[in-house]
């Protein structure tokens, strides 16, 4: 499996497609079952203390967010590394993620199981955000299918 991580596409369906090569098209992942959407352990880890259940997006978690400085370009036409964040969603390229079961540690580490949805599909990833100062927001997806390593966004202007 290539994902497009390397490419720049924040998307998280494409980033965790399978490229058939000769089209470029991709498909998000098959629909995680029960039994095998428990969370996986993270290369990040949550900060100490007691987190906290939440059900929305911390406010400074929330706006646009790009991986390059034209994903915030709004006059570019193909920003696929821009995550628009609100309080229950993240929105990329070709895919909304909803907030489902989420844990707040401190005020920067959001860990979390979002249903995803694009290209026609449907899919469930476990993730954490984490937020370096007021500027900058990791994304990193847990589980076996998940993108290796985290992803850095900057926040746009």
């Amino acid at each position: 499996m290539r994902t497009f991580a390397l490419t720049g596409f924040a998307s998280l369906g494409l980033t965790l497609a399978a490229c058939d090569g000769a089209t470029g098209d991709a498909a998000p992942p098959a629909a995680a079952t029960p039994e095998t959407s428990a969370p996986a352990a993270t290369s990040t880890p949550m900060p100490s203390g007691e987190a906290q259940p939440i059900t929305a997006i911390p406010a400074a978690m929330q706006g646009r967010w790009g991986m390059t400085t034209a994903d915030c370009d709004p006059d570019e036409a193909a920003n696929k590394g821009l995550m628009t964040v609100d309080a229950t969603t993240l929105r990329f390229y070709e895919s909304v993620a909803e907030i489902g079961d989420a844990t707040l540690a401190g005020d920067t580490m959001l860990r979390g199981t979002f249903a995803y949805e694009g290209e026609g599909m449907q899919w469930t990833r476990d993730l954490t955000l984490s937020l370096s100062g007021a500027d900058t927001l990791t994304l990193e997806e847990l589980g076996d299918d998940a993108v290796e390593g985290p992803r850095l966004y900057t926040r746009c202007a």
